[in-house]
């Protein structure tokens, strides 16, 4: 029988410009469309984790990611989440010039598995103690304050 941590499945999509919200990265730019690459890891306990990248960028044609997720997802399969690190150590120590990128998106997809697995957010999972912290929060770049206001009024409802 199968530990409820153990890792059943590993999958990763690339979604095109034409599939993903354009956003303003900066004020001095358009909104443009990215390349965003997914891994889920599936744990047989049915908790899944997911982590995302942008790519695109540099040279790195859209889906090299999930191409470096496909190539490493046998050696991960039936591993057991609960002993993430030693999993991802032993990637990193075989990869070389390897898939880095692909090791990292899986690395944060465990560990938000098996925070899902065990009922605990990954904050907690790190160490985290504080029940309450200051709130930050990330939104595209807008062109007038108006635009921020307005956001954030929606952000609050």
């Amino acid at each position: 029988m199968a530990d409820d941590l153990d890792i059943t499945r590993v999958r990763g999509y690339a979604l095109t410009p034409e599939q993903s919200v354009p956003t303003r990265y900066h004020g001095r730019m358009d909104r443009a469309a990215m390349n965003i690459e997914l891994v889920r890891v599936t744990l047989a306990g049915g908790a899944e984790g997911a982590a995302s990248y942008l790519s695109g960028w540099a040279g790195r044609a859209m889906g090299c990611f999930v191409n470096e997720v496909a190539a490493i997802a046998e050696q991960i399969v039936g591993h057991n989440a609960g002993r993430r690190a030693a999993l991802t150590q032993t990637l990193l120590e075989e990869a070389g010039e390897g898939p880095w990128m692909g090791i990292s998106m899986v690395d944060c997809a465990m560990w938000d598995a098996y925070g899902r697995a065990v009922g605990q957010p990954v904050y907690r999972l790190l160490g985290g103690y504080r029940e309450r912290i200051p709130v930050y929060a990330s939104t595209e770049a807008f062109l007038t304050m108006e635009e921020y206001l307005d956001v954030t009024k929606r952000f609050i409802a």
